[in-house]
């Protein structure tokens, strides 16, 4: 058989099947047919492919029309596998402002009076009440390349109910409701329900001093020369006297504190006042007051004292971070000494040391004369 024989004989249509290096994908090209050979049958082109091992996703619709009408050496996709959706994690649904709940501010009425009684931030609840509703995890949905392998999709993650003191959890672990009555507080990522120890009169000779693990109202008046101590908040809605209070959580004093040098409030949380009078005074996050008079007085956070009459005369004043106030300092000569940006704990440490220092400087120089 001579070159030109050769040259003229006919060669059919080729199919060349790929995939991507993900097996997600499988493509197909074709070459033209030359000195009149055939065509390929959608039964080749199809056979071809799974030959290749593609066997999952293929289109068969666009195969049949690629068939009858295609471009050469132009690359169609007719193959696709199917991505693995992972599951939704858990979620937890609140029934209250979580990020609220422990932040207390006096109410401002529409007047522009503060009422000091009332307080946003707090929240009471009953027993059975519902605090939070937990959405469980999906389980996803599983994928599959183009070669027919199993693409497993991830399970989303569970979370458990914020389960603090007195709350339960429903029997079908979806559900927190409250244990007990009390008020609801969040702490350390925990929902729970503090119980309240209620003196209905004043703490006098006749109660003694209190010293409860959780919540301490009092109604009356906290009398001089007693103490009141609770792990968890203390709220007088009654006038302080020269009293000591003690508290883990907030100090809450609808009428303020006059006290003596003998007074002494120190919270774990804030100190809420209507005004603060003759008395020291520490709160590891703010102090909100109408006024503070001839007091010593410190926040790990800010002391706040912009509403009211918004006055601070005489006294030790410092805080972390801010210092507000409408007036400060009086024309009557009265010394007030403002400290912002350093913790009080320090301030405080500094200025003993300070003393500590002049009082060794004093005893030395005394001993070298």
């Amino acid at each position: 058989m001579d070159y030109e024989t050769i040259l003229a004989e006919p060669i059919n249509e080729i199919v060349n099947v790929e995939m991507t290096p993900d097996r997600m994908l499988g493509v197909i090209s074709f070459s033209s047919p030359k000195n009149g050979g055939r065509t390929l049958s959608y039964e080749e082109v199809i056979r071809s492919i799974e030959e290749k091992g593609i066997v999952y996703g293929i289109n068969e619709a666009d195969v049949k029309e690629l068939v009858y009408d295609k471009r050469y050496d132009y690359k169609y996709i007719i193959a696709k596998g199917t991505a693995p959706q992972n599951g939704d994690d858990a979620t937890i649904t609140f029934t209250f402002d979580k990020d609220k709940l422990n932040k207390l501010r006096p109410r401002e009425n529409e007047d522009g009076t503060v009422d000091f009684k009332n307080l946003e931030g707090m929240k009471n609840v009953k027993k059975g009440e519902l605090l939070a509703t937990k959405t469980p995890a999906k389980e996803g949905k599983d994928g599959s390349n183009i070669l027919g392998k199993v693409l497993r999709a991830k399970k989303g993650k569970d979370k458990r109910l914020p389960q603090g003191k007195n709350t339960v959890i429903s029997e079908d672990g979806l559900k927190l409701y409250a244990a007990e009555e009390g008020r609801l507080e969040y702490i350390d990522d925990k929902v729970l329900v503090s119980t309240t120890l209620l003196i209905s009169g004043d703490v006098d000779s006749s109660t003694g001093n209190i010293d409860f693990l959780g919540n301490v109202v009092i109604s009356g008046t906290l009398h001089s020369g007693f103490k009141v101590q609770a792990k968890g908040s203390v709220e007088v809605r009654g006038p302080v006297e020269g009293a000591t209070i003690i508290a883990g959580g907030d100090i809450i004093l609808s009428y303020g504190v006059q006290g003596t040098e003998e007074s002494s409030l120190e919270a774990g949380g804030s100190v809420i006042a209507k005004f603060i009078q003759n008395a020291k005074v520490h709160a590891e996050k703010d102090i909100i007051t109408e006024g503070i008079l001839h007091s010593d007085v410190s926040a790990g956070g800010e002391i706040n004292v912009d509403k009211g009459k918004g006055s601070i005369i005489g006294g030790n004043i410092s805080a972390t971070n801010v210092v507000s106030a409408k007036n400060i300092g009086s024309p009557m000569g009265a010394l007030t000494d403002i400290q912002i940006g350093i913790k009080p704990c320090v301030y405080t440490e500094y200025r003993e040391l300070i003393g500590v220092i002049a009082k060794e400087q004093e005893e030395q120089a005394r001993s070298e004369e």
